[in-house]
Parts: C-alpha cells; structure tokens; sequence
C-alpha cells in the first residue's frame, strides 16, 4: 500500500470545490469528500488505477476521476502518490507546473 500526499495546489483546489459545493446544497461537500476518500482508498492499493493523461507523455503522470472531477496525480514512487490538482471536467485541462 502506498501512501498519498498532496500538494498545496491540490488542497486550495479541494477547498474551493467543498466551499462551491456547500453553498449550492449543504451536505454536499461532506459527501463529496466521502467519494473522494473512497477513490483513494482504491488508489492506495493499486496506484496505477488512474488513466495516462493524453496530453502529457509520462506514464507515472495520471488522472483519477470522480464523478466530474479529475484528480491529476503522480506516482512518485513504489510507495508514494502526489495528488497534484482536481478540477471540474468543464475545465480547461491543467498542467502540473
């Protein structure tokens, strides 16, 4: 099992969408993490579950989607995953720099 951390980018994303979230239905960001939650859980064990992102060519660089975000991740190693970004799927995509 590899461990997960993320970056600050990753977590003001995370914010914004709780926030955006729970104004448009309260509960829904608690929800929302729950999924999120459960999609890492997955990913702990088995960090190559994400597809490679079209537009970059480096298979450790890859997107995990829950409903209609996108988790951009890295495996760093055998034993680390970065989660970089998430964002609406409606969004422009996103690069990790």
């Amino acid at each position: 099992m590899v461990q997960v951390a993320w970056t600050r980018s990753y977590e003001n994303d995370l914010d914004d969408i709780i926030h955006y979230l729970e104004k448009k239905s309260p509960g829904a960001g608690a929800g929302f993490v729950s999924k999120i939650e459960d999609k890492l859980k997955l990913l702990r064990d088995f960090p190559e579950l994400g597809r490679m992102l079209a537009y970059r060519n480096d298979p450790l660089v890859r997107e995990l989607i829950v409903g209609r975000y996108h988790i951009i991740y890295e495996i760093v190693s055998s034993r680390e995953i970065l989660l970089h970004k998430i964002h609406h799927s409606s969004r422009e995509k996103l690069s990790l720099e």
